[in-house]
């Protein structure tokens, strides 16, 4: 079990999702105009980027995240999301509450094919709360948890949340969950069997690491 790195790993005709930057709106650029196209389901916005760091004039408040993710909810036009959150300990997204609202929010979403998440430290029931995105997003292709990654309880989460797609199950084609503990290589024995298990629940999953 110590390789972790080839749990799932396959030559197919599957490709990641290459990300066009020129397409890619960047929400952190006009927050109340970009948040607008969202609410409003502008094609414009089809591919977000959103990288709120302190090192922005003006930090997002729990309010602002908590609407992010009722905005992002009810969308359809989104195929393409990547979050990034900072290391500022004064973010209101390190709040459990804030983010438990967030997730709840966002969990209503359908039309993402690819999530990405990184900073975002999401506990075992946040990824309960995002249970129905998960579910019953017909769309959904890709996964992508960075740093810190998901805990052993997490992935048994998503992977209670991926069983109830049905038929469904075959879209998903991508997951990652890297994190500091398996970069460090110390992977609890919990954690390995959450893994083979997400494995083999995924049954045209080509790519988990």
């Amino acid at each position: 079990h110590e390789d972790e790195d080839s749990s799932v790993s396959s030559a197919t005709s599957y490709d990641s999702t290459t990300y066009d930057n020129e397409k890619c709106t960047d929400y952190s650029s006009d927050q109340p105009r970009i948040l607008q196209l969202i609410e409003r389901n502008s094609p414009l916005v089809t591919n977000l980027f959103v990288w709120l760091y302190s090192t922005y004039d003006q930090l997002f408040t729990g309010d602002d995240w908590i609407r992010l993710g009722q905005a992002l909810g009810q969308n359809t036009t989104i195929n393409v999301i990547q979050i990034l959150v900072g290391n500022d300990p004064d973010d209101p997204i390190r709040s459990t509450e804030v983010r438990d609202a967030f997730c709840a929010g966002f969990s209503r979403n359908r039309s993402i094919r690819v999530f990405q998440a990184e900073g975002f430290d999401f506990t075992s029931r946040q990824i309960q709360i995002l249970r129905p995105f998960f579910s019953h997003n017909a769309h959904l292709t890709e996964i992508k948890f960075y740093s810190p990654g998901l805990d052993s309880g997490a992935i048994d989460k998503l992977t209670d949340a991926i069983k109830e797609r049905g038929r469904n199950i075959g879209t998903i084609r991508l997951i990652n969950y890297i994190s500091a503990e398996r970069v460090s290589r110390r992977v609890s024995h919990g954690r390995i069997s959450a893994i083979v298990e997400l494995a083999e629940t995924c049954t045209h999953l080509t790519y988990l690491k």
